[in-house]
């Protein structure tokens, strides 16, 4: 009942178990990709365990500590379970991005009073966007710079009406952690990642010069961690407050 043989060179005309070489070369190669995807899965799991223990430690809604722990219940399973290529680093990828469309919605990170208007929670509630006045200036869809100013800027209006996303987490990173820029920061890779493996669109990639493959997939599913620990940690807080000229 061995599972595998160590045998003299075979004769040419012989077609039985494989030879010493191809055995050993085989092992070589196994023990490699195990190595290689053990390196991944610890960091994984570590980026993880972290979110959890901020998550729990900071009395963040039950409901988000709960949806925090589903996810990484099936990002682990299907990881530790499956081949980690494309298809199923995809998977995961779209798994965890879902964790900011929960943080969009945390009351203790950022606030909708009504249909026009959005705060950050930081070391204060921050007013981000009224009804009337925004203090983010924005240069275009893609390109978000913290200004120290108010500026009307009707299109926030509209995000704050749809609870947009990309603009949530763009006043989160710019309001909450301090960036003045958001490509100080990997959210748009992040998104436009995102964007190509749900929406096949592949133009925003080749304009970043980026390529989604395995390696790119494992890169940015640890950077999505990082970008979500920072965010939920208040001891990251590094408020930067709107000037008013």
């Amino acid at each position: 009942n061995a599972d595998g043989f160590i045998l003299k060179e075979k004769a040419s005309f012989y077609s039985g178990k494989d030879d010493t070489k191809a055995i050993i070369s085989n092992m070589v190669k196994t023990l490699s990709e195990s190595i290689v995807r053990a390196g991944f899965l610890k960091k994984l799991n570590a980026k993880f365990d972290k979110i959890l223990r901020i998550s729990d430690s900071y009395n963040y809604p039950i409901d988000f500590v709960e949806s925090i722990k589903h996810t990484a219940d099936s990002v682990r399973l299907t990881s530790q379970n499956n081949k980690l290529n494309e298809s199923v680093l995809q998977l995961i990828y779209l798994d965890i991005f879902k964790i900011f469309e929960s943080i969009k919605n945390i009351s203790g990170i950022i606030l909708y009073p009504n249909d026009f208007a959005l705060s950050v929670k930081a070391r204060t509630f921050l007013q981000i966007c009224s009804h009337g006045k925004s203090s983010i200036y924005q240069k275009s869809p893609d390109d978000w710079n913290c200004i120290h100013k108010f500026s009307l800027s009707p299109i926030h209006h509209k995000y704050c009406k749809e609870k947009n996303l990309n603009f949530a987490i763009c006043a989160i990173i710019l309001f909450r952690l301090g960036y003045t820029q958001i490509d100080d920061t990997h959210w748009n890779d992040i998104r436009i990642f995102r964007n190509t493996i749900a929406h096949g669109d592949n133009g925003q990639l080749a304009k970043r010069n980026l390529t989604l493959n395995v390696d790119s997939l494992k890169s940015y599913i640890l950077i999505m961690l990082d970008l979500i620990d920072m965010i939920l940690d208040p001891t990251k807080i590094n408020e930067i407050k709107p000037i008013l000229s």
